[in-house]
């Protein structure tokens, strides 16, 4: 079962593009990596249903999906990362999120700045932070978003 809750720029009530539309976009135009601080393009599991959603930089289509098809969601989160690998997603991505760090909890991929985490830690949680504390009760600090490296070339 794969449901497609919202997939292009129609009008609520009319039909969705095809899946087949989106695989093909997601190899054509860049994500947006707005998004990316959310669930860094990776689905969430809930009641045994996989949830993913997004949209494109400069093409109004979002999208979002809820399957029990794993494999559905493997291979959109597949072209979501080659996506997320374009040289002008990357220059974006780091303007956004070049002091943030990746947390992982079972269920969740999620970004915060690195400020924000410090205070976490701390025990002194942001408004913002707050309001996620039930999801990051298992957070894993994964590490920074970009590499040193990364970094290095990206800043340039």
């Amino acid at each position: 079962m794969i449901r497609v809750i919202c997939n292009a720029s129609t009008m609520i009530h009319n039909a969705s593009d095809p899946l087949d539309n989106l695989i093909q976009l997601l190899g054509t135009h860049m994500l947006c990596p707005l998004h990316e601080e959310f669930h860094c393009y990776k689905a969430s599991k809930a009641n045994g249903l996989w949830h993913l959603s997004g949209n494109f930089e400069n093409l109004s289509h979002a999208f979002r999906l809820v399957t029990d098809e794993q494999n559905t969601i493997e291979e959109i989160e597949r072209l979501a990362a080659s996506n997320m690998m374009r040289n002008d997603y990357q220059k974006a991505a780091f303007k956004l999120y070049q002091d943030h760090l990746v947390l992982r909890t079972p269920t969740h991929h999620l970004m915060l700045n690195s400020a924000e985490v410090d205070k976490w830690q701390k025990g002194f949680p942001s408004a913002r932070v707050r309001r996620m504390e039930e999801l990051l009760i298992d957070a894993e600090v994964v590490g920074f978003r970009f590499s040193a490296e990364q970094r290095t070339v990206l800043a340039a």
